[in-house]
C-alpha cells in the first residue's frame, strides 16, 4: 500500500513529518507507535482463523493477520473478533515471535451507525506501562476544507 503523509505538531510548535522508518516508535511517549495510529488496508494482510476465546469479557473469534508485504513494525497481530457485531475487541501485537503489547477496546458505542470504542488502552505484554485514550467528542461525516490537512493548517 502507499505509505501514508504523517505530520505531527510538537508542543514547541515545531511541525515534523512521520517518516516511514518512524513508524515503530513511541507516538509522544505514549505505548502508541505510529504505525498503530496510521490507516490499515485489509487487502494488505492475509488471515487465518485460530478458533475462539474470550476478551474484554467478551465471547470472540480468534484470527491471526500477517502482512503480506512492506515495512512490518510487527510480525502478526491476533484479533479478537467479537462475536456479537464483528467488532475488534482486542489485539495482540508481536515482535521478535514474542507479544509485545495489546489493544483493548472498551465503551464501544453507536455513532451514526458506526460501532466507536470510547476507551481505547494500550499496555505492555510485561506489565511495565499502558496508556489510555478516551473519546469525550466525536462527529462523524463532518465537512472538512481540504486546506485543513496540511502542514499551514498545523501551525
Amino acid at each position: 500500500g502507499q505509505d501514508d503523509d504523517q505530520w505531527l505538531r510538537l508542543s514547541s510548535g515545531k511541525i515534523k513529518r512521520i517518516a516511514s522508518s518512524d513508524k515503530g516508535k513511541a507516538f509522544v511517549n505514549s505505548h502508541f507507535y505510529y504505525e498503530d495510529l496510521g490507516s490499515r488496508n485489509i487487502d494488505e494482510y492475509d488471515y487465518k482463523l485460530l478458533g475462539e476465546g474470550k476478551a474484554v469479557g467478551e465471547d470472540c473469534y480468534k484470527v491471526e493477520a500477517i502482512k503480506k508485504e512492506g515495512t512490518k513494525v510487527y510480525d502478526k497481530l491476533i484479533l479478537y473478533v467479537r462475536k456479537s457485531d464483528y467488532f475488534v475487541a482486542r489485539i495482540d501485537f508481536y515482535q521478535k515471535g514474542k507479544l509485545h503489547k495489546y489493544l483493548e477496546n472498551y465503551e464501544i458505542k453507536k455513532v451514526n451507525d458506526i460501532l466507536t470504542p470510547f476507551n481505547t488502552v494500550m499496555a505492555l505484554a510485561d506489565g511495565k506501562g499502558k496508556t489510555e485514550l478516551k473519546i469525550e467528542k466525536l462527529e462523524y461525516n463532518k465537512q472538512i476544507q481540504d486546506s485543513a490537512f496540511n502542514k499551514e493548517a498545523l501551525r
